[in-house]
């Protein structure tokens, strides 16, 4: 499963890829501080995004347009300690196809890719 991590903090990026290093079916093809690196890898096909968004609607509304524009098949979720569910559901009507909280729900996110995995829902 090809995978890209984009949030602008290297320190989330590099531990969230050694948390989940023992997915073996993860690979990462790789980590972003922002979407305008993904142009150099816009003809891989990626399988599963994860991706922080900010408190700025603007900006993720754009930028979950232009991953879904480049990666259409994807697995879109997104991290953050800010959105409220109006918020979640306005990101879920661009593209998003999951939310973990930073703060409260990101044990969860091992388990929920290894479900994920095994049962084939990231393919569109």
């Amino acid at each position: 499963m090809k995978t890209l991590i984009i949030d602008n903090s290297d320190i989330f990026r590099s531990g969230l890829k050694l948390f989940l290093q023992d997915i073996k079916e993860l690979n990462f093809v790789g980590d972003y501080r922002h979407s305008g690196s993904l142009n150099n890898i816009e003809n891989e096909n990626v399988d599963l995004i994860l991706i922080d968004v900010t408190d700025k609607y603007e900006i993720n509304e754009y930028l979950i347009e232009k991953i879904r524009k480049l990666f259409p098949k994807a697995f879109i979720i997104s991290f953050s300690n800010f959105l409220n569910l109006k918020t979640q559901f306005q990101y879920q009507l661009k593209g998003i196809d999951y939310y973990f909280n930073k703060e409260y729900e990101f044990y969860k996110l091992k388990s929920f890719l290894k479900n994920l995995i095994n049962k084939n829902y990231y393919r569109r």
